[in-house]
This record gives C-alpha cells, structure tokens and sequence, in this order.
C-alpha cells in the first residue's frame, strides 16, 4: 500500500517547485492529495484548510507545507499533531537570510528580525522534515538555527520536464540559451 501525502497551502501545482515535488514523490509510489485554498485573508485561508484538512485527515500519512508557506506551518503543525501526521515542510530556502542577510531589508538587531528568526527557528523545529533547493544550505542552516542536519534535506529546484526536454545533439555554434528560474519580486 503507498503513502499518500497531503499538499497543504495556497500553492499552484503548476508553480515548478511544486510539480516537481509532486512528479517526483508519484514516480516513487507515493500518492498525493491537495488541501489548498484559494480564500483570501490569513482567516479565511486558515479556516478553509482546517476545514478541507478535517475531510481528507484518514486518508493522508503526513502533511507537506508546500513551497512558501511558512505562515501555514503553525497551522499544520496543530492539525498534525491532532491527527498523529508526519509534518514535512518545503521551505527552500530561509526567510531570515532572504530579508535579514541578503537582501537588508531588516537590520539584524531590529527587533522584526528577532521575531523572524524565531519564528523560523520554530517552524524548523516543529516540522519532521525539512525540504531545502541546496545540500549547501544544510549545514549553514543547522548550524544558524541550532537544528540536527539530518532534519533537512536537499531537494534540489530542477525543471518540469513536461516542458524543458534536452535538445538534440547541435553543431557547436556560439550561440547559447538562458533559462530563468524563480519569480519576479
């Protein structure tokens, strides 16, 4: 019998994070299921997951936050535990470094980075998994965070291949292709 994984957020499965995350646990035997809102409002979306989570609770072995979805995290911690749920959550990367070191949006001793960090720092620690883009952000998140390493694992970002497929053998030429992967802030 395979596991079944729920997918919990407001994600698009066509968002190529995701339909990465769920070809591949498919191709590997998992089933998965979606328990994604389109509500407007962190109240609204809270309810509506709670209540779409509550119809699909008997059918899921664990719980994945999708892809940005730190906000959702406390929720689907409680509903985990409730329910004795594995909580696997997709981080990708760190929403402390992004703002704090990366791009200084907030000063390291604001007191918005402190609650960041710790907020962060809790989602990590609650979570049973830990989905990251890199191997690299292991070790400098376990050690940032104070979180064993064997909590986080890298899945790399990738490319749907539904659309990208590698071209035919060319003549060299000097001419060359860029792909752009992420989103437009």
């Amino acid at each position: 019998m395979s596991k079944t994984l729920l997918l919990f957020g407001y994600h698009s499965s066509e968002l190529a994070r995701n339909w990465i995350l769920i070809e591949g646990l498919q191709e590997h035997g998992y089933s998965v299921e979606e328990c994604r809102t389109k509500k407007r409002g962190a109240i609204r979306k809270y309810i509506d997951l709670t209540r779409i989570y509550w119809k699909k609770r008997k059918q899921c072995d664990a719980i994945i936050v999708t892809f940005m979805g730190y906000y959702f995290v406390p929720l689907a911690w409680l509903l985990a535990r409730l329910t004795r749920k594995k909580l696997i959550f997709d981080a990708l990367v760190s929403m402390y470094e992004s703002e704090v070191e990366d791009r200084k949006r907030i000063a390291r001793w604001d007191p918005r980075a402190w609650l960041l960090y710790m907020f962060e720092w809790w989602c990590y620690a609650v979570s049973d998994l830990v989905l990251l883009e890199s191997p690299v952000y292991k070790p400098y998140l376990a050690k940032k965070f104070h979180i064993k390493e064997k909590k986080f694992l890298a899945l790399p970002v990738g490319c749907r291949s539904d659309i990208f497929h590698p071209a035919p053998a060319m003549q060299e030429h000097h001419a060359f292709r860029v792909v752009y992967q992420g989103m437009f802030i």
